[in-house]
């Protein structure tokens, strides 16, 4: 949760509109009720795990470009990103304004 807060904060100080969301079953609620450029997915969440969350964010979004975060790397779990078609696999920890800055990036 400490992560969430710091890149909510964060992307909200560079002027993003950003939802931040603890848990799959929440973020799927948004997802279906609000269009995004871009998610940011831990693989670990509560509920509905993050791959279940990209999956459906595929069907309904399929535009929405999306990064997984973990702290739980493992080459399957990269090579199941790959299959959903995540633009980046990104390793915790991580600095937070290269993040910001890469999400920027890919946004413009």
């Amino acid at each position: 949760i400490q992560v969430l807060e710091s890149l909510e904060k964060g992307l909200f100080q560079q002027n993003f509109s950003v939802k931040a969301v603890d848990n799959g079953e929440e973020a799927v609620k948004i997802i279906k009720n609000e269009q995004f450029h871009l998610a940011l997915v831990d693989v670990i969440l509560p509920g509905i795990d993050g791959f279940e969350v990209l999956k459906k964010m595929k069907e309904i979004s399929p535009e929405t470009v999306v990064f997984i975060i973990t702290g739980y790397y493992t080459t399957s779990t990269k090579a199941k990103a790959k299959t959903l078609r995540v633009k980046k696999f990104i390793q915790k920890p991580c600095d937070k304004d290269e993040l910001i800055s890469l999400i920027k990036t890919v946004l413009e």
